[in-house]
């Protein structure tokens, strides 16, 4: 299993200058850093992801605000990767409306390895709440994204129990280049948790 933390801000209050310096001082392109700030000026969020090994440190670009669920095609999340393998991708992950439609869900069923936790979701999830569907199709990978974190639900009731007590932001699934097959959720976590993850190496 692979562990990363992800770290977001709203745009407006973002250090964005020394996520770009983070980035470049770890090794990522200069022209993608570059890029990734463009995009950046004109987001909703910003975010840093790194794995526990340092191996992997990715950007992103978050653009929802005012988009509604049926405006399918739309980009809402741009991923600036540079991968453990030593590889960079750009990931765009396209508007595809709701996690509950039909054949949403049975995308995501048939690109994961755990579609009971779809079920689960659907379940615990307010009627009145959108579960937001994105998809990534490239060359590099082959995947959906579900972002469930304004349903409010408890991790332990769909991972596992040994998540009881923290949030479910995000679940996704589906083939990538670089690592196959995959499964990935994110969970919420303290500042101090963050702070422990990332001195992991030091």
């Amino acid at each position: 299993m692979e562990k990363r933390a992800l770290i977001g801000w709203y745009t407006q209050t973002a250090p964005l200058l020394e996520l770009a310096q983070s980035a470049l001082d770890w090794g990522m392109p200069k022209a993608m850093v570059n890029s990734w700030m463009g995009q950046a000026q004109e987001s909703e969020g910003v975010g840093i992801t790194v794995n526990q090994d340092l191996s992997s440190l990715r950007l992103y670009t978050h653009k929802r605000d005012g988009l509604a669920p049926e405006q399918a095609g739309e980009i809402v999340f741009s991923g600036f990767k540079c991968l453990p393998n030593g590889s960079v991708r750009l990931d765009e992950y396209q508007n595809c409306g709701d996690l509950s439609e039909p054949s949403n869900l049975a995308f995501a069923s048939a690109n994961s390895q755990h579609p009971l936790w779809l079920e689960q979701i659907l379940k615990l999830a307010p009627d009145h709440i959108p579960l937001m569907f994105s998809r990534i199709n490239n060359s590099g990978r082959h995947s959906w994204l579900a972002t469930v974190r304004h349903a409010n639900i408890d991790a332990g009731l769909v991972i596992g129990p040994i998540y009881t007590g923290r949030k479910l932001l995000h679940i996704a699934g589906g083939i990538d280049a670089a690592k196959g097959t995959f499964d990935s959720f994110y969970i919420a976590s303290s500042p101090s948790e963050v702070v422990r993850f990332i001195k992991y190496n030091f």
